[in-house]
């Protein structure tokens, strides 16, 4: 898949699924193939409040890199230095064009 083009991939995908969907609707409410979902309000608070504090710890994380590392949000990687970013980096950068010092994976 050619640099980019993942996000037009995806709407692609997701309208085609959405046109099967609105044409064939039994086939997602009444077939072998639907997924019916659980009405349990324990479960789905569970689940809320899971990915609420999971969300607020990733918030946490990010803004301890920010003022740690004294990032702009508007122009620097706040993630730089890290294995991932910088392994992300040389994955999709010449190797001629790569930063000198990324921390790789070796």
């Amino acid at each position: 898949m050619k640099k980019g083009s993942w996000l037009q991939a995806r709407a692609q995908t997701l309208a085609f699924w959405m046109m099967f969907t609105m044409s064939y609707p039994a086939f997602v409410t009444d077939s072998q193939f639907s997924v019916q979902s659980t009405h349990s309000s324990a479960a789905l608070m569970t689940v809320s409040a899971l990915a609420l504090a999971i969300n607020v710890a990733v918030l946490v994380l990010h803004v301890y890199r920010i003022i740690k590392h004294r990032r702009n949000v508007l122009t620097d990687d706040i993630y730089a230095g890290t294995v991932a970013h910088d392994q992300v980096l040389a994955d999709n950068t010449p190797a001629d064009q790569q930063p000198a010092g990324l921390n790789l994976k070796k």
